[in-house]
Parts: C-alpha cells; sequence; structure tokens
C-alpha cells in the first residue's frame, strides 16, 4: 500500500499523465512554494486512464485541465484541487461540469476515507471573464462536492500562483 495519498495517486496513474506545471489555454498558475509533496495530473487528455487502464472517464464526461494533489497525510490531509484553465469566456456551468469530471477523477485515484482539503479552482483573466460569472460561482446553487465536502469554485487570475488560490479569500 502506498505510504502517502500522493503516492497513492501516482502508482495509479499512468507516467504519461503526470505534468510538471499547470498551464493550459495561455493560462498558468505556477507551482512555486506549493505543499509539497503533489502530484499534478493532466486529466484533460482524451486518453486520460487510471493504471492499467482499469478506470476511465466517460467519453462525454467534461473534465477540468488538472487535478493536483498535494502535502503530507497527516492532521487535516493534503489538498485535493481540481483546476480549470481559461483565457477567454466561460459560462458559469462549464466550470462547474469540467470541474465535476475532476471530482470523478479524485474520487477514484484518492483511497477511501483519505482526510482531505478540497478546493476547486478557476484560472481566468478576469477582465475577458466578467464579473457576472465570478458572481454566479459564488451561489449555493453552483457548488461542487468532492466526498461530502461542498464548495464554491474558487476563480484566480492567469499567473497566481496555486498555493496562493489555496490560502486566500475567494473573487
Amino acid at each position: 500500500m502506498p505510504a502517502t495519498a500522493v503516492d497513492a495517486v501516482k502508482a495509479r496513474t499512468e507516467p504519461q499523465f503526470q505534468a510538471t506545471n499547470c498551464s493550459d489555454s495561455g493560462c498558468t498558475l505556477p507551482l512555486s512554494n506549493a505543499p509539497t509533496p503533489y502530484v499534478l495530473i493532466h486529466v484533460d487528455v482524451p486518453n486520460f486512464q487510471v493504471q492499467g487502464g482499469q478506470w476511465r472517464l466517460p467519453d462525454d464526461q467534461r473534465r477540468c485541465d488538472y487535478l493536483f494533489v498535494g502535502g503530507d497525510d497527516a492532521g487535516v490531509g493534503p489538498w485535493v484541487v481540481p483546476v480549470e484553465l481559461t483565457t477567454g469566456r466561460k459560462e458559469p456551468r462549464d466550470f462547474v461540469e469540467q470541474i465535476d469530471g475532476g471530482i470523478l477523477v479524485a474520487d477514484e485515484l484518492l483511497p477511501k476515507g483519505i482526510r482531505c482539503r478540497f478546493r476547486p479552482v478557476g484560472g481566468c483573466r478576469f477582465r475577458l471573464l466578467g464579473r457576472g460569472v465570478s458572481d454566479e460561482l459564488r451561489k449555493r446553487i453552483n457548488q461542487v462536492n468532492f466526498r461530502g465536502d461542498r464548495q464554491n469554485i474558487r476563480l484566480v487570475e492567469c499567473g497566481t500562483r496555486l498555493v496562493d488560490a489555496l490560502v486566500s479569500n475567494p473573487v
């Protein structure tokens, strides 16, 4: 059995899906000072599957760009962070549906019953996204749920360090 949640996720994920930077569509969330140890899984690829092809997202399932799992298992546990990145316009429902895909992956990869901190994150260009989207994502109806922990998607400006999205107040 893997020693940590991060080890478990690495063991169940093909190496080609493990990423070194959180970047897509011209939006980057740098990983400097991210909780360690960590693994970043690139979920938004057509052939994404769990190690050995034992599980894969349904073909019609929307998915976020990345899943970050980081930090040690002690105390409140590691961070579980589905991340969607965009530099253009996106509707609140798009964020929710894509983050939900990352939640499915997290639920499959992480050991059952592990304590963790859940934080769904959307990286965007605020000036292009529009204030209405961030207002909508703050509503209870747009919360996402990972193992009973309901959260609003935290929007951060592209270029923000991922660690800052974990500790800052929501926008």
